[in-house]
């Protein structure tokens, strides 16, 4: 889910670069980054690790499809998950997101989860988006719906988003986040986002799902070196209330062709 937001965020850029400056240059339409996070956990927990592999192909403006394959490790538990996304002009101020994943072992990751959102462009850089996402997992079910709103001035993008899960059979929790992101440069950005509140999470075995306090703060960024290189990165730090804190970063290498 915040991988999509991220990508929606991207794509808000790529209308800027995706159009060379002289016509006879050839379009750069596809972009696919690897990349790899490691994360420290207190309470003598085993750390969490992930290496991943994505990629994205802009068809055309706010028409984007995109995938990904990633391997990870939590509580000493492996998993393997694949997903795919697509965006759609509904209108010239209206776009779709579809995004479907899947997980073989499914031991800490969901078996299958699938995202559906809309979004909305209005006067003077503000945006609004509306979503709602479903997480089946070994034993239980997720539903979350995801409510935002955000503006663009300048350099700056500011942003706030509403996260609501609900678990098959419980009560719903709330969460909140907070992102102010600074352009720099032709397409480099680095951001911060703090989140608040409870949260629905699948903390792996023998736990499973649950809902806790949370608070997590997160510097983000993304650097282009070249015309076709970037580094991407995150720096983390989370509170999953009272059973553990983690924190760790994220590292990327992206190639645009």
């Amino acid at each position: 889910m915040k991988r999509a937001a991220a990508l929606l965020f991207a794509l808000a850029q790529a209308a800027a670069w995706a159009q060379p400056a002289d016509p006879g240059l050839k379009l750069r339409m596809s972009e696919v980054e690897l990349g790899a996070t490691r994360e420290n956990l207190s309470k003598g927990l085993p750390d969490w690790r992930s290496l991943y592999l994505e990629g994205a192909h802009y068809i055309a403006d706010r028409q984007t499809l995109y995938g990904g394959v990633r391997r990870t490790e939590r509580f000493n538990k492996y998993d393997t998950e694949e997903w795919i996304g697509y965006y759609h002009p509904l209108a010239p101020t209206w776009t779709l997101l579809l995004e479907g994943s899947v997980s073989e072992q499914h031991q800490v990751l969901p078996k299958g989860a699938a995202f559906a959102q809309i979004a909305k462009l209005l006067p003077y850089g503000w945006g609004l988006n509306l979503g709602m996402r479903r997480s089946e997992y070994t034993t239980s079910g997720v539903n979350m719906l995801v409510a935002g709103a955000e503006r663009y001035w300048g350099n700056w993008r500011a942003a706030y988003t509403l996260y609501s899960g609900r678990p098959d059979g419980g009560p719903s929790a709330e969460s909140h986040r907070l992102q102010l992101t600074h352009f720099y440069g032709e397409r480099s950005s680095v951001g911060i986002a703090y989140t608040f509140g409870r949260e629905v999470e699948n903390v792996g075995p023998p736990v499973g799902i649950l809902t806790s306090d949370i608070r997590d703060l997160t510097i983000n960024g993304r650097h282009w070196l070249t015309t076709d290189w970037a580094l991407t990165w995150d720096l983390v730090a989370h509170e999953q209330g009272t059973l553990y804190r983690r924190e760790g970063f994220r590292l990327g290498l992206r190639y645009r062709f």
